[in-house]
């Protein structure tokens, strides 16, 4: 969507979106001829920011909040356009209170203050939903949401402290070889390493910020895909998607093939007709929820298999998030290490009268 501002004469600001430029000024020269009115607004094309995991996950706990409290949607997006400290909140409650005004249905609007690459998620919960669904599924949203933030957030508080130490190692070993050195004979070849080492931590800062580090956690971590993948099914069923929709949008959840293959192959199974119980692979329902799945058969209760999945496979996928917070400090450690020590050479040359 295209957002522009409408201004009037007296200068007062009416947020509208169109499908161009060229299309905003043909409406509101048609709409200013049937009333005959004279002035045409001033059309100026704006910005509103597309939310990604964090901010959203805000806009979706204050919407829920509304809504829980007896609301009616607009109610909430006004008060959140007045009282939101968020800038960014208050910007994009703007922006889908006006879309929804229009008469823009809340799926197409909402996905338009989306970043591009939640639009999966949209797909899932607010896809042809009805007002009585609207806080229900917002709520299984924004716990997915969350707890997708919340992976990106532990990542990167495995890495500060240890970036932190190699940080003050090399400042340590630069500052002794600059006080070492005569200004005559300055050598660039120390703060060429530190600036190096330095941008090579911001860049792992930044993927790890980005949403390429879910796509390579996916990469090399089978239980982080398959808890992904049935913590996102468990949710979709429960606000009461059929499993064949499921299965049809949540292949471009990943970017890893295999798991993309085999949600195709269980798609296509169960379009045949195959029960779901010869569809999905064995190896997705380890032990205890291997026999919640057999039970779902007499029980026809499969959200049971599918929530026991999904937490056996979270367990294995947060103990090798622990296996890489305890490794990450002794590569640091290790990398300082030769930082320190090339520092301690450096002082005690002389009394060792090292060549």
């Amino acid at each position: 969507m295209n957002w522009f501002y409408l201004i009037d004469s007296n200068k007062q600001k009416t947020l509208q979106y169109y499908d161009s430029y060229e299309q905003a000024y043909l409406t509101q020269f048609a709409m200013a001829h049937k009333i005959e009115q004279s002035e045409i607004y001033e059309i100026v094309p704006t910005k509103i920011p597309r939310l990604k995991a964090k901010d959203l996950s805000l806009l979706l706990l204050e919407l829920t909040k509304g809504l829980e409290a007896g609301l009616k949607l607009h109610q909430v997006l006004s008060h959140l356009q007045q009282d939101s400290s968020h800038k960014k909140i208050r910007l994009t409650s703007l922006a889908l209170g006006a879309a929804l005004l229009q008469g823009t249905p809340f799926n197409h609007a909402f996905k338009a203050i989306v970043h591009q690459q939640l639009h999966l998620y949209c797909d899932l919960f607010v896809e042809n939903i009805t007002p009585e669904q609207l806080r229900h599924n917002l709520t299984h949203m924004h716990q997915q949401v969350t707890e997708l933030n919340g992976w990106q957030v532990s990542l990167i508080k495995s890495v500060i402290y240890p970036a932190f130490i190699i940080q003050m190692a090399m400042l340590m070993w630069l500052v002794n070889g600059q006080m070492q050195t005569e200004v005559s004979t300055f050598s660039w070849q120390p703060t060429m390493y530190y600036i190096g080492v330095s941008l090579l931590e911001l860049a792992g800062i930044y993927v790890l910020r980005s949403h390429l580090s879910i796509q390579l956690i996916e990469t090399f971590s089978k239980s982080f895909r398959l808890h992904k993948l049935f913590s996102l099914l468990t949710a979709s069923t429960r606000v009461g998607n059929p499993l064949q929709t499921s299965f049809t949008i949540l292949p471009f959840h990943f970017s890893n093939q295999v798991i993309r293959r085999d949600l195709l192959v269980v798609y296509y199974k169960l379009r045949l007709g195959n029960h779901y119980m010869d569809s999905f692979p064995a190896s997705w329902f380890p032990k205890e929820s291997r026999l919640a799945l057999d039970a779902s058969i007499h029980t026809g209760d499969i959200n049971r298999a599918l929530t026991k999945a999904s937490y056996l496979h979270e367990k294995q996928w947060q103990q090798q998030l622990n296996i890489a917070e305890k490794i990450a400090p002794i590569v640091a450690l290790f990398v300082a290490g030769v930082f320190v020590s090339q520092t301690l050479i450096e002082i005690y040359r002389p009394l060792l009268e090292l060549p």
